[in-house]
């Protein structure tokens, strides 16, 4: 489990060991934070405050913890080892004995992501993953593929720089941004990240400027229609251009290696691959008329665990049929952009309900929810991605079902995490929890209204 410290954790008294070794490399901050001077009016002003209103306490409790929580995760990696897989028994661990308040916070299950790698070995045997870091650019979860021998796909001088900090290589990287500002050419450039994508022809004669000599895969449009983010509207160069594309390279003395293309996120469609595939070897045998023999075939992403699983035999077949049968292109690599695949089901999102309030537009005795985080941060997914959450209660009370609206925790009524469900009748300060929360989530948050991101724990579960 790649270094780190584990604590097992069987019952609720071990989670107490587990908080004793989070908090032991901060012992200086705290001291700091206690030994604070303070005038005596300053301390009378305070206790004031706490006696008029303890919940004040209970706010500067949670702002020294994340700095506890902060300082801690960088000097020790203490991560606890379940040995259930109940995410409502897990869950259940941290709010009793390290949750201060009631914040919103994430529980990722590191065990899962791990699981996932070494499926895709499995699955794909012959296809070699690059985790799409835009999906979910969280370090830990960027060590641990590294450390599985994972690739990654990168869009960006952060995204690049990230995984080049934790370890990786120039190597392991493609720059699958088909267009690249000229700045960022020129990092990848210094930074020796020669594989790239590119989409059309004015990319070429930019890519000829700036980075002549890079490794470059020539990106095609594909029959996205069935994939909740349709890629093809912005990328992908149309196949009758493909030619003078091919042409273009020749012209200019750049070096084309190979075609790649992108089904879309989310994509159900197995004939969407088959006939990119297709269209692939058809480009392939074009460039081979050429005298250029390509030799890497990038299917992109759009997976996730179950469509992998259903699809994989298809994909192999054909990728086997149309391309590691034929003796032209027997050292073929095929590597692939999977993101979701990897991490979307190892999130849990646990919310608090911070106000409810009776419809009063109706006589249908519709509830109204407010939850501490919405669609300005981890629950942008419903509007961006298309997520189909399922919003489930920690409550074992055995209450009616209601109609209900979920909102979020800012001022705008754009904030609508769901209308009209029917959901058991629960309580502000209940907690609920949504699963599969680990995909294009966090990555597009933001701070809008100042509410910040939910914390973060990780752990592993013995049962993988």
């Amino acid at each position: 489990m790649n270094g780190d410290n584990y604590i097992d954790i069987f019952k609720l008294n071990d989670m107490d060991n587990y908080i004793e070794y989070l908090l032991k490399p901060v012992q200086n901050i705290l001291n700091q934070i206690i030994n604070k001077h303070y005038s005596i009016e300053d301390l009378v002003q305070q206790k004031e405050k706490i006696v008029k209103n303890p919940e004040i306490m209970n706010l500067h409790l949670v702002e020294i913890f994340y700095k506890l929580y902060k300082k801690a995760n960088k000097e020790i990696l203490t991560l606890p080892v379940f040995h259930t897989q109940s995410i409502e028994v897990i869950i259940d661990y941290y709010i009793k004995k390290i949750i201060i308040n009631q914040e919103p916070f994430f529980i990722i299950n590191l065990s899962d992501i791990q699981h996932k790698y070494n499926q895709w070995k499995i699955l794909f045997p012959m296809i070699k993953p690059h985790f799409a870091v835009k999906s979910n650019p969280d370090k830990k979860i960027i060590s641990l593929l590294l450390s599985l021998g994972c690739n990654f796909d990168c869009a960006s001088i952060d995204e690049i720089r990230r995984v080049l900090k934790l370890g990786g290589q120039p190597s392991q990287i493609i720059y699958a941004n088909p267009v690249k500002s000229i700045e960022y050419l020129l990092f990848a450039k210094e930074h020796n990240i020669d594989l790239m994508t590119f989409d059309s022809i004015e990319e070429l004669y930019k890519i000829k400027k700036y980075y002549n000599h890079a490794k470059i895969i020539l990106r095609i449009k594909t029959n996205d229609i069935h994939s909740s983010s349709k890629l093809s509207f912005k990328f992908g160069m149309e196949i009758n251009e493909v030619e003078n594309a091919i042409d273009i390279c020749l012209k200019l003395d750049l070096n084309l290696v190979g075609v790649s293309f992108h089904v879309g996120s989310n994509s159900v469609d197995v004939n969407a691959y088959i006939t990119a595939l297709e269209d692939c070897r058809n480009i392939f045998d074009m460039a081979y008329n050429k005298n250029i023999l390509l030799h890497i075939l990038d299917i992109g992403g759009g997976f996730t665990y179950e469509t992998a699983v259903q699809y994989h035999n298809i994909i192999n077949n054909k990728i086997d049929n149309l391309f590691l049968k034929n003796k032209k292109y027997k050292q073929i690599t095929i590597i692939s952009e999977p993101g979701r695949y990897f991490v979307e089901t190892s999130h849990t999102l646990i919310l608090n309900i911070i106000g409810k309030k009776l419809s009063s537009e109706s006589n249908s005795g519709t509830i109204k929810y407010y939850l501490n985080d919405g669609i300005y941060g981890c629950l942008n997914n419903i509007e961006r991605d298309n997520a189909k959450i399922i919003i489930k209660s920690l409550s074992i009370k055995n209450s009616s079902l209601k109609q209900s609206i979920f909102f979020g925790p800012t001022c705008d009524s754009y904030d609508t995490i769901a209308n009209n469900i029917l959901f058991p009748d629960s309580d502000v300060n209940d907690w609920l929890y949504i699963n599969k929360m680990g995909a294009y989530t966090r990555a597009g948050s933001s701070k809008f209204n100042g509410f910040k991101s939910p914390i973060i724990y990780y752990y592993y579960d013995s049962l993988q």
